[in-house]
């Protein structure tokens, strides 16, 4: 790359890159996935969505060759602001058909029926059983369980692999993807179906205790929360003529919810926490997922919104912890940002930056220079975001892969090489960057 190219000139590049990468975690039928361990062979269904198309078995990278309600819903999101620019790369249009085809397919799994052949442990090697989900387990599963289960075979299958469960951000994620969709004009058979049945299940589950965003704790989780609660909101208003009934139900269980966000804060770090409750063994901390919350959740103002300075003072702790803690970050070049992590003391593969946590921030700055109530103060802002950005660009590679991590010491991509998540939150930051320019 030249040092002297442009910023907007790299973004504008790196978008295009973004946006061809992306393409191909969405419908990868010509991807075949080999799991000898656990005796699988996996071919991708139209309309699902790997969370990266790396063919990889924890060697070192890992094996995200899975559909993800949570990573699909953002990589979705993304697919439908590329189609509403008219975007070439691919015919998202189609992809989002096939999706909310391929997730209604889903609502229909057994897991007695996976067990009707002997289960998965009957085709996993000595060794390997240790990683099989339990039969007691799998059998459970139908029905209402089906949207918690997080993630499924690109197959359309269930995953049969020992994992944290039940999460709820997914469904509430995929009913805020599936409204962009509709309100841009590529609403599509079986959209409605999905859509209502993803927001029953966020009413039915609004406030619940479930796994985290990083599919490691329990507890009630900001991230989680804050998400229910504008899917509930905007699905409420959205059929508040045609459906009363529903849409009372949904605003009922959107109610429940801001209390639980606002314990979420805590005076004595004066920043969001991760969670509600602290437990001692794993005590909550400030967390990239607050930032990520609040721009899933997408409010367009007052608390929990990017205009909410206690969002902006939970994400500029988050800089001062990872500027001291991440050597890659010691000697910045002026105009740069910290390159951003998920928590203090991660320990997942480097412990390292995420590229979507990263982008986070330099969207979050886009989004606040957009409202921004001054030129002065939008200028401010987009800086900010700037900062970022050209420290993502400082470790970006010229083949415009992201990973899911840069190492903290070496800045070596490390963990999935190439991340579908991580390009959704290109795609989402390079928008944001296009609505902050034409402010200032």
């Amino acid at each position: 790359m030249l040092a002297a190219e442009p910023l907007q000139t790299w973004m504008d590049r790196q978008f295009a890159l973004s946006a061809r990468r992306m393409a191909a975690c969405v419908s990868a039928t010509g991807l075949v996935k080999h799991r000898p361990g656990f005796g699988m062979t996996v071919v991708p269904a139209p309309g699902s969505v790997v969370a990266s198309p790396v063919l990889a078995d924890y060697d070192p990278d890992p094996d995200y060759f899975f559909h993800w309600i949570r990573d699909s819903a953002l990589v979705m999101d993304a697919a439908v602001r590329l189609a509403a620019n008219r975007d070439e790369t691919a015919d998202w249009a189609v992809h989002l058909r096939d999706h909310v085809r391929f997730s209604l397919g889903l609502a229909g799994l057994r897991g007695r029926d996976v067990l009707a052949d002997g289960g998965p442990g009957a085709r996993a090697r000595p060794e390997f059983l240790q990683f099989v989900r339990p039969d007691e387990e799998l059998a459970r599963v139908e029905g209402d369980r089906i949207p918690g289960e997080v993630r499924f075979a690109p197959d359309g299958t269930l995953d049969t692999i020992r994992w944290g469960r039940p999460q709820h951000d997914g469904p509430a994620l995929r009913a805020l993807t599936l409204m962009r969709a509709e309100a841009a004009g590529f609403g599509c058979d079986g959209l409605e179906a999905l859509l209502c049945a993803d927001l029953d299940y966020t009413a039915g589950n609004a406030g619940a205790a479930c796994i985290d965003l990083w599919e490691d704790v329990t507890g009630r989780h900001y991230h989680t929360q804050i998400v229910q609660f504008a899917a509930l909101l905007r699905g409420a208003a959205r059929i508040a003529a045609s459906d009363p009934a529903a849409a009372m139900r949904w605003r009922s269980a959107a109610a429940v919810i801001p209390p639980s966000l606002e314990a979420c804060w805590s005076e004595t770090a004066r920043c969001y926490l991760s969670r509600e409750a602290a437990d001692p063994a794993s005590p909550s901390q400030p967390d990239i997922a607050v930032v990520l919350g609040v721009l899933h959740a997408a409010l367009e103002g007052g608390r929990h919104s990017v205009l909410d300075e206690r969002v902006a003072a939970t994400l500029a702790e988050l800089a001062r912890r990872f500027a001291a803690d991440y050597a890659i970050n010691a000697d910045l070049p002026a105009g740069h940002a910290p390159v951003l992590g998920r928590f203090r003391g991660d320990r997942y593969y480097s412990g390292g930056a995420y590229h979507f946590a990263t982008l986070a921030a330099a969207e979050f700055h886009y989004r606040r220079s957009r409202a921004a109530r001054s030129a002065a103060d939008a200028r401010s802002e987009c800086a900010a975001g700037d900062a970022y950005m050209s420290t993502i660009r400082r470790f970006a590679r010229e083949d415009g892969a992201l990973a899911e991590q840069f190492d903290q010491r070496t800045g070596e991509p490390s963990s999935a090489k190439d991340l579908g998540w991580s390009h959704a939150a290109f795609i989402t930051a390079h928008q944001a960057r296009r609505g902050a320019a034409s402010r200032g």
